[in-house]
């Protein structure tokens, strides 16, 4: 929001300094015009009059990103006062419309605005013609022709790329929403899988709770008690991981693969050793008295994990220190991972980045009712933060 804010008040700003700018460029060139300017004769306007013209275009400029078209229209109309009054040229305001216009509009909208300023240019070469000075008539009209034209060709088609490059980077924004979709399109589908196992083994332990229990009955009822209470639980916990795994099944798609078995954090020490072994140096911390986590927002502390010490490899510098804090605050666990960024030597290139690992992060977080930040840290390094429930709850 913030950023949209700023963004606003600076076009803002932009469009208050170009119709400023184009007034004053349209008065100068009045206040330039003198009884003797060599301009065809035409009506008498009072000076207070022309001022008030003149300002007619600049300030409809203030909504030219609104109503580029009406803006244009308003320019043009007061620019073509030049035809009843030749001391009158107020193109300043209409270059910038045109501008607007051919940057912002179709082809045939850009080549109508074209048409149209340069039928004022052409006013604007009537009202200037040479009378009585034949001998450099024509050098006069080659000239006065061709700085028209290379004014109108330049302004034109500076607008025509720029309008180009705006459908550029708006098609390569929508491609890049596409494929972060897509990304947590195939995040969901391997932790629907992840959680079907989790929920197959609820049930099975269940059953063999449920036989155990009938086995026992008769002979040792004291045990059928405690068993009862772990099929409880164990169907309180699968009825949960079910209805996230039905919320999560939005595809059929049996092309993605399968995901590795359920990762526990009881794996974290191993997958910080097989960082380590591959050169990375990573610090863990754990503090606070941990608890029961969900199978699923185990899981997702793993990925976190994962994704971050994968982030670090791509992108960091060389040396790079990555620190893995596990803070438990039951019935919540914050996790952060945090890399110092290292030392970037003149032929370190940091390979790209999509977001899509980040995107399909973000949404494990928030499938299991987490919360995920994630962004630069000022000496250059990168911090990934989570703060998980125990039990993961329904995503808002």
């Amino acid at each position: 929001m913030a950023i949209d804010n700023r963004r606003l008040w600076r076009s803002r700003l932009i469009d208050l300094l170009l119709a400023i700018a184009a007034g004053a460029f349209d008065l100068v060139i009045f206040a330039s015009r003198t009884e003797d300017a060599g301009l065809r004769p035409g009506g008498q306007l009072p000076t207070t009059a022309g001022i008030v013209i003149l300002l007619i275009g600049p300030t409809a400029l203030l909504f030219r990103r609104r109503r580029p078209m009406p803006v244009f229209v308003i320019c043009w109309a007061a620019a073509m006062s030049s035809l009843v009054f030749p001391e009158l040229q107020p193109f300043g305001a209409l270059l910038v419309a045109m501008f607007t216009v051919a940057s912002r509009s179709s082809r045939q909208g850009a080549v109508l605005s074209l048409v149209a300023t340069a039928g004022v240019f052409a006013v604007e070469v009537i009202n200037t013609f040479p009378v009585g000075r034949n001998d450099m008539v024509g050098f006069w009209l080659l000239g006065t022709v061709i700085t028209d034209v290379l004014i109108l060709a330049a302004v034109w088609v500076a607008a025509r790329l720029r309008h180009r490059t705006r459908r550029r980077l708006a098609e390569l924004e929508l491609l890049r929403e596409q494929e972060i979709r897509a990304a947590v399109r195939h995040e969901r589908l391997a932790m629907s899988r992840e959680l079907h196992d989790i929920v197959s083994h609820s049930v099975s332990a269940m059953t063999l709770q449920a036989a155990g229990a009938l086995a026992v009955m008769g002979q040792q009822p004291g045990r059928v008690r405690p068993a009862l209470d772990a099929i409880e639980q164990s169907g309180i916990q699968a009825m949960n991981e079910l209805q996230r795994l039905l919320e999560l099944l939005r595809s059929e798609d049996e092309s993605v693969e399968t995901p590795s078995a359920r990762a526990r954090l009881s794996e974290l020490p191993a997958l910080i050793d097989r960082a380590r072994q591959a050169g990375q140096a990573v610090e863990l911390v754990v503090t606070g008295q941990p608890c029961d986590l969900d199978p699923s927002v185990e899981m997702t502390c793993y990925r976190l994990v994962q994704e971050a010490l994968n982030n670090a490899v791509r992108h960091a510098g060389e040396g790079a220190r990555v620190q893995v804090n596990l803070d438990w605050i039951p019935p919540r666990l914050r996790a952060s991972v945090i890399n110092d960024g290292g030392t970037r030597s003149p032929g370190h290139k940091p390979a790209l980045s999509t977001g899509h690992g980040l995107a399909g992060l973000a949404e494990r977080v928030h499938l299991v009712g987490g919360e995920l930040e994630t962004g630069a840290l000022p000496d250059g390094g990168f911090a990934i933060k989570a703060v998980l429930p125990a039990s993961a709850g329904r995503p808002t």
